[in-house]
């Protein structure tokens, strides 16, 4: 008997993987989306394309359509951009339901997202009002009516299934509860707890939800579905268990909470209908998803100011103030920017306008200052950088090791800036002598990781310090420092990307 075909976007997704591992075993699977997977056909197709890609020749007729593939929202920090959800998740799904027009399929089964409902105190079933509250869970609902439109203007079976909190191994780059809260206890340091912990959350093991969606593929069930596992856990329970698991000491770090942190409890009566319920409990899933954690990849170092963030102004601002209140003459934003990308040194700038003893007393007051609160609150973290870190997650365990004057505020910027959860480790070198104490960081390191350990950084000093610990470097010229000063220390990569650009940040490292 003939296999049929599933067609599936977002194959290379934390959710999308796990279906086609599921899929394989029973169809015949063809992916749709921008990267194939080795040894699966594949039609090539980008969501966030604005023009029509010809593709209805390639999709075969009567074909079941999985549509897993979507821009994610990995934490709160992606609301800040909400065109893309609209762009990718909404109108890339209106271009992909006109080539299968022509292509009429079986049955098509859209991956959304129980966010689509309003925050209720009551248990939420297929029924409940809708009310999404973020640009995610609103381009979820318009993709939802698009898919059931399609399905009553062509007479295909549609079904879509509202996937509760999935966790698992894979979604190592989401800036989510459990994979945050693993990131924090295997690196030994508190796992942050926002509010009193009280609030009840819906967990579901990922091999469960992929193996809801097998079950509405396989009876062709039309309608909506609930994937969530009906039992309501509080946050305090899930993190104490995650510190029990990992054996982690640094205990438990509560934060106020911004808002009221209400429950989100499900009912899962319908998938029951079918005979489907979780198999995988909270405790055995959680110690699945550590181990993953623990072995899936490799570890790589990174650097902070220069290398992921715009720390211009507060690089600027002290050195135009403390010559200014001189009346001594002071070098524009851009020329002071071309002068440190050129390779001159603090020192080398402060010596054009004051004498050889005036320049010491010069840096130490800029040293103090340049860690101060109101000056580390005008680092930036731009959109290019951003999605160079979370490309990085995916692929590594992420470690930051970074001098710093005060390393007590660290802490508190990252919080700032959104990114603590990208690192499974903080190191904050004494400046003191940064080569000396990163050297010895990444040497550590280096141990930790037998040997395969890449550090990325903007400086030359960076690059010795890597080159005395035995580590691999790359070095990023959108800092301190252009290219052309940074390949005299002979980086074993050189990323020449400046700051703002329009272009995907390429990954010329590593593995």
């Amino acid at each position: 008997m003939r296999k049929q075909t599933v067609l599936l976007t977002g194959a290379s997704g934390f959710i999308g993987s796990h279906l086609l591992r599921l899929f394989l075993r029973s169809y015949n699977v063809v992916t749709i989306g921008r990267t194939p997977v080795p040894g699966v056909s594949h039609i090539q197709f980008d969501l966030a394309r604005s023009a029509g890609q010809p593709i209805a020749s390639q999709i075969p007729a009567g074909a079941i359509l999985v549509h897993a593939g979507a821009a994610v929202r990995r934490s709160a920090n992606d609301d800040l951009n909400p065109g893309q959800f609209g762009r990718v998740n909404v109108e890339g799904t209106r271009r992909l339901l006109d080539a299968l027009a022509k292509r009429q399929p079986s049955h098509i089964v859209f991956i959304s997202t129980a966010d689509v409902y309003s925050p209720s105190a009551d248990m939420i079933s297929e029924t409940s009002p809708e009310g999404p509250q973020t640009p995610y869970a609103e381009s979820k609902l318009q993709t939802e009516h698009l898919v059931q439109s399609f399905g009553v203007d062509h007479g295909t079976v549609t079904s879509v299934l509202r996937l509760g909190s999935i966790y698992g191994p894979g979604e190592e780059a989401f800036g989510k509860l459990v994979p945050t809260a693993i990131r924090a206890a295997l690196a030994r340091q508190p796992i942050t707890v926002i509010g009193t912990g009280s609030a009840r959350r819906d967990l579901l093991f990922v091999g469960d939800a992929v193996r809801a969606v097998g079950t509405v593929v396989r009876l062709k069930c039309p309608g909506k579905f609930n994937a969530v596992s009906g039992v309501a856990v509080s946050v305090i329970d899930i993190v104490n268990w995650i510190t029990s698991l990992t054996k982690n000491a640094a205990g438990l770090r509560f934060v106020p909470s911004s808002g009221q942190q209400a429950d989100r409890t499900f009912l899962r009566s319908r998938l029951e209908d079918l005979g489907w319920s979780p198999r995988v409990s909270l405790q055995v899933g959680l110690k699945r998803e550590i181990a993953a954690a623990q072995n899936a990849k490799p570890l790589l170092a990174i650097d902070l100011d220069g290398t992921l963030l715009d720390h211009w102004q507060r690089m600027y601002q002290p050195y135009r103030a403390y010559f200014s209140v001189r009346g001594l003459p002071v070098l524009s934003i851009g020329a002071y920017k071309k002068a440190k990308r050129s390779g001159a040194s603090e020192e080398d700038t402060a010596a054009k306008s004051l004498g050889k003893d005036e320049v010491q007393a010069y840096l130490s007051w800029k040293r103090k200052r340049i860690e101060g609160w109101s000056l580390l609150s005008t680092d930036r973290l731009s959109e290019a950088a951003h999605e160079f870190l979370r490309t990085l997650n995916a692929r590594f365990r992420v470690a930051l090791v970074t001098g710093r004057h005060q390393p007590r505020l660290l802490r508190r910027q990252l919080e700032l800036l959104s990114i603590l959860g990208n690192f499974e480790e903080v190191v904050a070198v004494s400046d003191s002598d940064p080569l000396a104490g990163k050297a010895e960081a990444l040497r550590q390191l280096q141990e930790r990781a037998k040997n395969e350990l890449w550090y990325i950084a903007d400086t030359g000093l960076d690059i010795v310090a890597a080159r005395r610990a035995g580590v691999h470097v790359a070095a990023v010229c959108w800092g301190l420092r252009c290219d052309a000063v940074l390949r005299k220390y002979s980086p074993d990569r050189l990323i020449r990307r400046p700051w703002n650009g329009r272009r995907p940040i390429p990954l010329a490292f590593g593995r």
